[in-house]
């Protein structure tokens, strides 16, 4: 071979995506490089700041969509029993986590132990939660 070949898929969704991020970029750095708190004017704001707040800017934009798309994601954990009040809940604590967390549970697992591990079945958000297991997932 001689050469290289190169080709872009001009119509695929991502190439489209990257068009408008690349522009949107463009359009962004230049109207902080001419504002009046950019480099360009002595604003004393260096490349980095100008980036930190592009990307805050950018942030903005996609946190509204990651976060529907990730309501309705199925994930699990693990956790640790603080409390059992004998009520159908559990208080449990996530590994690496100070905070508590009172969520319903199943009722073959109403009766685990303080301190034992439990999985906790997670549909979208914790205010859709419920201990499900005990934490070798032998009550499945």
């Amino acid at each position: 071979m001689t050469g290289t070949k190169r080709f872009v898929i001009k119509n695929h969704p991502l190439f489209e995506l990257s068009k408008l991020c690349a522009n949107w970029m463009m359009s962004y750095v230049g109207n902080v490089f001419n504002s009046k708190s950019g480099i360009g004017s002595g604003g004393g704001m260096n490349e980095f700041d100008q980036f930190k707040v592009m990307a805050d800017q950018l942030w903005l934009y996609l946190e509204p969509k990651v976060k529907a798309l990730m309501s309705s994601n199925v994930k699990f954990f693990r956790a640790q029993v603080v409390s059992n009040p004998g009520d159908g809940t559990l208080e449990v604590r996530k590994p690496f986590e100070t905070g508590t967390i009172t969520l319903p549970c199943t009722t073959a697992i109403s009766s685990a132990a303080v301190g034992s591990q439990v999985i906790v079945f997670v549909l979208g958000s914790l205010s859709n939660a419920v201990v499900v297991s005990d934490g070798k997932m032998t009550e499945l």
